[in-house]
């Protein structure tokens, strides 16, 4: 998990490797590790090239090729998670990476952001 002034940002994906035309899951994961709340938390990922949309937990939604959620206004010490369900192209080719960021804003936050590359096998 990373870490600024206010915002704590993590993901995680599986499985890995992920087959071509599988599918794949990312956990998100943040919190507000300060004594103060931050208002305005919104998480975003891009849709990994060579993926499709399945799914997304907790009001996630797609908007022009990025899943997004308005998480409002964290108090201190509140954190959570959220969950994507991408389905990789059969035509992704073994060996490749399927590579997501993940970013999370808040009012007077410097905005954060996570990579996570992942390893996509034969199907």
């Amino acid at each position: 998990m990373v870490s600024t002034t206010d915002l704590a940002l993590g993901m995680t994906s599986t499985p890995n490797p992920v087959a071509a035309g599988g599918m794949l899951s990312y956990e998100l994961t943040f919190g507000n590790p300060t004594v103060t709340s931050v208002s305005g938390v919104t998480l975003a990922v891009p849709l990994p090239t060579g993926t499709s949309f399945v799914s997304a937990t907790g009001g996630g939604t797609l908007v022009g090729g990025v899943v997004q959620w308005n998480v409002g206004t964290l108090g201190p010490g509140v954190a959570g998670q959220r969950q994507l369900t991408v389905q990789v192209n059969s035509q992704v080719v073994s060996g490749s990476l399927v590579e997501s960021t993940a970013g999370a804003d808040g009012v007077g936050d410097a905005a954060q952001v996570w990579r996570e590359p992942m390893r996509c096998d034969g199907a």
